[in-house]
């Protein structure tokens, strides 16, 4: 059989989830248990790294580290209704498969190229909207007291990140967009269309604090989430004059990713 040898030792990795995980649940308690499951949960993905190309990616939706105390009669037995047993049915099935000869391998996962390029496109985000403040304090420091820019406005700080972006991007766009639950266009700050990064800037002012920030940024997440050039959608509100009392807690509670679509709320200084 072609698969003999794969087909043995998932069994026999399921005789050690049995007998040895489970049982450490019952003789040793639940902190015990999830350790010995999390090392056989490694142990499963090794062997399958080593003997079914990216199977592996499918077994990572399997199992399950969500294991709480005292919602059955014991440890072992929340663990078996939340865990084991999806776990042995995605072994029970891949074992069929591959018995009958219909396994098919998962598709090749995307290139991680791809996520590495993303990652640092807003990792240099970032540190652009990280030092803009400590930017804008710069130009106001002139030799000879020439003229400089001075961030007044949200156009102003447009203006600056536009061209601090210069340094790192090629392609940086602003368009009108109209999405199709709104009756007036809504100008996009910046678009990388090639990263399908959208940059939405906004600077606070009297008027303009953290209630009203939060609420106009629940309403640009919602509007994006259509737009078809946006995967990662990056809100940057530069709040010189500290008008937000809880930046960090509305950077919470709005950051999120989901469905393919990534929210990141920088609220800076």
């Amino acid at each position: 059989m072609e698969y003999e040898e794969v087909i043995n030792g998932l069994n026999n990795l399921k005789k050690d989830l049995i007998e040895s995980v489970l049982a450490s649940y019952e003789e040793r308690g639940l902190d015990f248990g999830n350790e010995r499951y999390a090392s056989w949960c490694k142990k499963v993905s090794r062997f399958l790294d080593d003997n079914l190309a990216y199977e592996n990616e499918r077994f990572g939706y399997k199992k399950s580290f969500i294991i709480f105390a005292g919602r059955f009669e014991s440890s072992g037995q929340s663990f078996w209704k939340q865990g084991g047993e999806r776990v042995l049915s995605y072994i029970d099935s891949l074992v069929l498969d591959l018995e009958d000869g219909s396994y098919e391998s998962p598709p090749k996962p995307k290139d991680t190229e791809d996520s590495s390029h993303k990652f640092d496109v807003i990792s240099k985000i970032r540190n652009t909207c990280d030092k803009f403040h400590r930017v804008v304090k710069q130009l106001r420091s002139r030799w000879s007291q020439r003229k400089t820019l001075d961030v007044n406005d949200e156009y102003d700080v447009q203006d600056l990140l536009h061209a601090l972006f210069q340094l790192d991007f090629e392609d940086i766009r602003a368009e009108e967009w109209v999405p199709s639950n709104a009756a007036k266009s809504t100008r996009v700050d910046f678009l990388l269309k090639k990263e399908k990064v959208v940059i939405e800037v906004k600077k606070t002012r009297k008027g303009l604090s953290g209630k009203e920030v939060s609420s106009q940024l629940i309403e640009d997440i919602h509007r994006y989430q259509s737009h078809p050039d946006c995967e990662t959608l990056i809100c940057f509100v530069y709040d010189p004059e500290e008008r937000i009392s809880n930046p960090r807690g509305i950077e919470r509670d709005l950051n999120k990713e989901e469905n393919g679509f990534k929210v990141e709320v920088w609220i800076r200084p």
